[in-house]
């Protein structure tokens, strides 16, 4: 017995040493953190009255909560991991901070969750709302044993569940996070209180109540009746990050100011979208017949991300609440994040158009039926025969640090596999900071295979 222990020990040192040995060095985490090209994320918040401005701050201090609470949810360790991170001193402390903070988490979510932290243990896919080590089989039979109402809430949006002896037991959402629900409803209320928006300072509250009782419904309708410059959302939505069943809501926030000439254009798309519903070429069992007397596109500007709102890949629209309830009974609202789009295109879609696209030469003659001349520079189009070959399913554009065209264009093309530029993606990183309506960021650029990009769509 005491051999076996032994050799169990030993075989324990030699994994942990070997995970060890395989983890990024400095220069690794700094080339895995290069993928995210700095942007400045700006919202012109100069048309807010002062106490609006008031009511922002105290949003984004009810955000900051939010994104510690979901750290939370993504892993039990990482506040733990956290911490011993931001006392190594270091330079490669410093690097696997930076990426932690950029991946809300010890694992690199665009490398599938590889760990680059030593001691991490592989990503797990119920992340922190079921007991470590429980397998999906005893949940699903535990699941189908409760009485029908129990069986609702066991996969439900606002539940976690935990061990209670040899068996498993519910709780909810305000039991288990309490402590950082009663601070973020404290500010929601104070925010309230500064407002003179009738249906803000509604949602707020109800939002608040919503934190403290665990029922949403009120304060999901609240928020499809929002009008006024100022465009939160904030509290429970996607299930994202519970890859065991897709049951639990990860907490996210956005707080976003409305941008009323973009959203005005926009209004006769609003009043089409039944017709346009009725008219998709899918089978008419599949269409929606009543998308609901509230189905809003409203289009505004990000001050501030947080939570499952600022991880990884992250949305530039979404589109709430996810009530079934709701749905049914008020529709949903379509929000498109403007300057967000505006870094994406930027960022993402002109680099690409110009490693795609060959330049126009002026007064060149149309082709039609003919490929056009190709005028890259020497050497890009084997680059580019390479990426095409490449067995990568990603698209990466490294940070430009070029200082000409020629070079910038080079270097981003050794990086690209061309398999689908319809299916970009744009992770964003706040990295906790924020300078009046100025939000940091980071992206990431990327292109995934179909199936991903639908489990990232919103």
């Amino acid at each position: 017995m005491l051999a076996a222990a032994g050799l169990l020990a030993c075989a324990s040192a030699v994994f942990v040493r070997a995970q060890e040995a395989r983890m990024p060095d400095t220069q690794t985490l700094q080339q895995m953190a290069a993928r995210f090209a700095p942007t400045d994320m700006t919202a012109d918040l100069s048309a807010l009255s002062d106490s609006d401005r008031r009511v922002v701050a105290k949003l984004v201090q009810a955000s900051k909560i939010v994104d510690g609470l979901f750290l939370r949810q993504v892993w039990a360790g990482n506040d733990a991991m956290l911490a011993d991170l931001a006392r190594d001193q270091s330079s490669e402390g410093r690097a696997r901070l930076h990426y932690f903070l950029i991946n809300k988490g010890p694992w690199s979510r665009i490398d599938h969750n590889a760990p680059f932290v030593p001691g991490a243990p592989a990503k797990p896919a119920g992340a922190n709302y079921y007991p470590a080590g429980a397998s999906k089989a005893d949940l699903e039979r535990w699941i189908q044993s409760l009485p029908e109402a129990e069986r609702a809430r066991a996969t439900g949006f606002f539940t976690v569940v935990r061990r209670a002896g040899n068996s498993f037991t519910l709780v909810p959402y305000n039991v288990e996070y309490q402590g950082e629900l009663v601070q973020a409803a404290s500010f929601l209320r104070e925010a309230a209180q500064l407002t003179g928006q009738p249906t803000l300072k509604a949602f707020l509250n109800k939002r608040a109540d919503a934190f403290l009782s665990n029922d949403y419904y009120e304060s999901d309708v609240a928020w499809m009746e929002l009008e006024g410059a100022i465009e939160p959302t904030i509290g429970p939505y996607e299930v994202y990050e519970d890859e065991l069943f897709n049951y639990k809501a990860g907490f996210e926030a956005y707080v976003t100011v409305q941008d009323p000439v973009e959203t005005a254009k926009l209004q006769k798309l609003a009043a089409e979208l039944q017709d346009i519903e009725d008219h998709l070429p899918i089978d008419p069992k599949q269409r929606n017949p009543k998308l609901g007397a509230l189905a809003p596109i409203t289009v505004v500007n990000e001050v501030y991300a947080s939570g499952d709102g600022n991880r990884g890949v992250q949305t530039a629209a979404f589109n709430l609440p996810n009530d079934e309830r709701v749905v049914r009974e008020k529709g949903t609202k379509r929000v498109m994040l403007k300057n967000v789009q505006d870094a994406k295109f930027a960022k993402t879609l002109l680099p690409i158009s110009k490693i795609v696209l060959p330049p126009a030469r002026p007064g060149a003659p149309q082709h039609h039926g003919q490929r056009p001349q190709d005028h890259r520079a020497p050497g890009a189009e084997r680059d580019l025969q390479r990426a095409r070959g490449s067995q990568g399913r990603h698209f990466r554009a490294l940070r430009d640090t070029a200082h000409d065209r020629q070079g910038r264009d080079a270097q981003i093309a050794r990086s690209v596999a061309l398999h689908d530029v319809s299916g970009v993606r744009v992770p964003f990183d706040s990295l906790w900071r924020e300078r009046s309506a100025r939000a940091w960021h980071r992206h990431p650029v990327e292109l995934p295979d179909r199936s991903a990009r639908l489990r990232h769509q919103r």
